[in-house]
């Protein structure tokens, strides 16, 4: 059975109950140098995924090594 709501091509009437469905993508960062080095290069991640169309919406640790992240996913989202 196919429910009416996902017979249409809107993606904003596609989700449940009218909500927009969104896909995720995730992409990892890994921290340069020293632990006060920081994470480089992530605002050029950033702004070349929303040149593609995703939004960045949080970012999480992946690794952390002696009490301190060692690397980090980015998360950007974007409707479908």
């Amino acid at each position: 059975m196919v429910l009416p709501e996902l017979q249409t091509d809107d993606p904003v009437q596609r989700g449940v109950r009218g909500r927009a469905v969104y896909e995720y993508k995730y992409v990892p960062v890994e921290r340069e140098g020293w632990i006060f080095a920081g994470f480089q290069g992530y605002r050029e991640v950033i702004d070349r995924e929303a040149a593609d169309g995703w939004r960045f919406v949080s970012w999480m640790p992946l690794d952390v090594t002696s009490g301190a992240m060692t690397k980090i996913d980015l998360i950007f989202e974007r409707e479908i």
